[in-house]
């Protein structure tokens, strides 16, 4: 029998290749999508963060970024300064996918005007950002927007956090009414090791929210500063699954913190004593 997970990336890579055979090229950066629609990079690209422009700038809504297997690389290194590979504001479904992108303080943020919160339903949501190899970052994947999917991205080399996601909502008529978690599906994130003299927490995985999903993502070779609450998983909020992960080579970091019971861990392996810490352990 073919294995499911196969047969769903056929499907995926398939209709990629159909989106893509119809999409604006894009050859040169700093580049701005303006209005919806399917997109692809028809060459590497390199970009001078130094000029504080994006790499890829998104002003639309309903855009779907295909980087083709090509790579969008940092002229200079932009772990010390503000930049952005991918770069979103008070968007919605943007999906980002197939390529590589090196060098940028952040490679993907697809980010809104607040962080959620009471009141503020955001205007972003619905995003994907899916098959990216990002390396030598300061974040690798930002993300603040209600039922967003990051899935199957490899992130090596960060400097504070692989991926940070920020997915809930909270309608202000009725406290008890949120608005989608998101899913962090099938992770590699290796190596984050912040700056000498840098004394808060790093994390492989920053989540907060409600109802979110993270699931067999692998964290690996955390190295948190001395004294420092760092994590592999940190999960912020309520009512989370964290299931099927694995973190191991973990130096001052947990393997996953939760800040309320209320967050469940299912079968967690990691290598470390303190394994799990503020979870509820199923």
């Amino acid at each position: 029998m073919r294995d499911p997970c196969n047969l769903i990336l056929a499907i995926l890579l398939s209709s990629g290749s159909a989106v893509a055979s119809a999409c604006t090229q894009i050859n040169t950066a700093p580049y701005t999508i303006g209005a919806p629609g399917a997109y692809c990079l028809g060459q590497d690209l390199t970009v001078d963060v130094t000029q504080g422009k994006p790499a890829i700038l998104i002003e639309a809504d309903s855009v779907d970024l295909d980087l083709s297997g090509y790579s969008i690389n940092a002229l200079s290194s932009g772990n010390g300064m503000l930049s952005h590979g991918v770069y979103a504001r008070a968007r919605h479904r943007v999906r980002v996918h197939s390529g590589q992108i090196h060098g940028f303080y952040y490679g993907v943020a697809l980010t809104d005007d607040v962080f959620p919160t009471i009141g503020f339903v955001g205007n972003s949501y619905e995003h994907e950002v899916s098959g990216l190899k990002i390396s030598e970052s300061g974040i690798g994947i930002f993300i603040v927007g209600r039922s967003s999917v990051i899935g199957r991205n490899v992130i090596v080399d960060s400097r504070y956090a692989g991926i940070s996601y920020h997915g809930n909502a909270i309608a202000a008529s009725n406290p008890d009414i949120r608005y989608g978690g998101g899913t962090i599906e099938s992770n590699e994130i290796y190596r984050v090791d912040p700056p000498a003299g840098f004394s808060d927490p790093v994390h492989g995985i920053n989540s907060s929210g409600y109802k979110s999903l993270i699931t067999r993502n692998w964290v690996a070779r955390i190295l948190g500063p001395a004294g420092s609450p760092s994590s592999a998983i940190r999960v912020t909020g309520q009512h989370n699954q964290i299931s099927d992960n694995q973190q191991s080579e973990l130096s001052n970091a947990h393997g996953v913190f939760c800040t309320s019971l209320d967050n469940v861990v299912i079968n967690n392996l990691a290598d470390v004593p303190s394994a799990v810490v503020g979870c509820t352990i199923q």
